[in-house]
């Protein structure tokens, strides 16, 4: 450990050092000891806040989807457009067609009385 004094971690940093130690999920939470020394110091203020939670009494984990922080800048750029899921469209016609046709192709089998 060297002699500087330990910054305190910004909520991105946070994410960053969890993650490193691998404390991302309640199967894999790390006793106090283990945490880095910046977040042991803000332990109960990052609990309370929700981003991390406490595993098994003394061990505490990441909780990955706390307000997207895990991702702080999901998308750099919010006028660039969203790829256009050709899968789901073409499903969602195929269901409204297929919606649209039984009925009428039931009328038309069923002929006049």
């Amino acid at each position: 450990m060297s002699g500087f004094p330990s910054v305190p971690l910004g909520d991105a940093a946070v994410v960053t050092a969890m993650q490193a130690i691998g404390a991302t999920s309640a199967r894999r939470a790390c006793r106090t000891s283990d945490l880095p020394l910046e977040v042991r110091g803000r332990l109960t203020e990052l609990v309370d806040r929700g981003i991390i939670r406490e595993g098994a009494p003394g061990s505490y984990y990441l909780y990955v989807s706390a307000s997207g922080i895990s991702n702080p800048n999901p998308n750099p750029n919010p006028n660039q457009r969203q790829p256009l899921r050709w899968r789901r469209l073409i499903l969602t016609l195929i269901l409204w067609l297929i919606l649209i046709l039984v009925p009428v192709l039931f009328i038309q089998l069923r002929g006049p009385r």
